[in-house]
């Protein structure tokens, strides 16, 4: 198995060839949520990602065809007998050109109840910022 920093470095080389220089300049690196799900705790922490990409100072958040990070965001009822009350969602957060394939960087899969969206979505919003702080460092060296 490839260690997670030999591959972490592949991908942000590769990123390097996706995203033109300028994007890198700017400072924010865009990002798109695409969330499925029906359930009320699911969506709302979907709101609650976007929301902190937006208050983010090193991301922004698009939903045009661009190159950008896209977290992929599933969520579904915990228990289905008390709806609403807890979600567990999984994610992928990929890197995408405006042409070519998606590379992946990170995913998991956690839960979350109604007292913890907004912890739930920071945590999201923190992970997807972490790995921009690492895609600038590389380029700005």
């Amino acid at each position: 198995m490839v260690p997670r920093r030999i591959l972490l470095m592949a991908v942000i080389a590769t990123f390097f060839i996706l995203i033109p220089q300028a994007s890198m300049a700017q400072g924010k690196i865009a990002v798109e949520v695409d969330h499925t799900g029906q359930d009320i705790v699911g969506s709302r922490l979907a709101y609650q990602v976007k929301e902190g990409i937006r208050r983010s100072g090193g991301l922004r958040l698009t939903s045009i065809d661009e190159p950008r990070l896209i977290i992929y965001l599933v969520t579904m009822d915990e228990f289905n007998d008390t709806p609403g009350t807890a979600t567990i969602f999984s994610y992928a957060l990929v890197s995408k050109g405006t042409e070519g394939p998606r590379y992946f960087i990170t995913s998991g899969v956690e839960k979350c109840g109604t007292q913890r969206i907004n912890e739930s979505a920071e945590g999201l919003v923190a992970d997807i910022d972490k790995e921009a702080d690492d895609m600038r460092r590389f380029f700005s060296k």
